[in-house]
């Protein structure tokens, strides 16, 4: 069988009065993909409770700034990766804005 895979067994013995076994009947049913389903469900639960977890705490937070840096760190350690800075350059950010600005005239 492979792995992941299931089987369920049901059997029942059938007895004569005098405790004598005459018959046993029984099945199998193959319930692999009931078993890969059920695990695809808890796997989405868990991701889903990690999400919301991380959601909460950046709306915990007071700047756009401390907000990504909970992104970077909460989805970083979710996803079992380095930790991560991000930083925002006002400068540069404004002088977008202008080259923007420039090119819409």
């Amino acid at each position: 069988m492979a792995p992941g895979a299931g089987c369920a067994t049901q059997a029942k013995l059938l007895r004569n009065p005098d405790g004598t076994a005459y018959r046993m009947a029984g099945s199998h049913a193959d319930i692999t993909e009931a078993r890969l389903q059920q695990n695809l469900t808890a796997q989405r639960a868990r991701q889903q409770e990690a999400l919301n977890s991380i959601s909460q705490k950046i709306q915990s937070t007071t700047s756009i700034e401390a907000a990504l840096q909970v992104a970077a760190r909460e989805l970083g350690h979710a996803l079992g990766r380095k930790p991560t800075l991000i930083t925002l350059d006002p400068v540069n950010e404004q002088k977008s804005k202008d080259s923007g600005a420039s090119h819409a005239n």
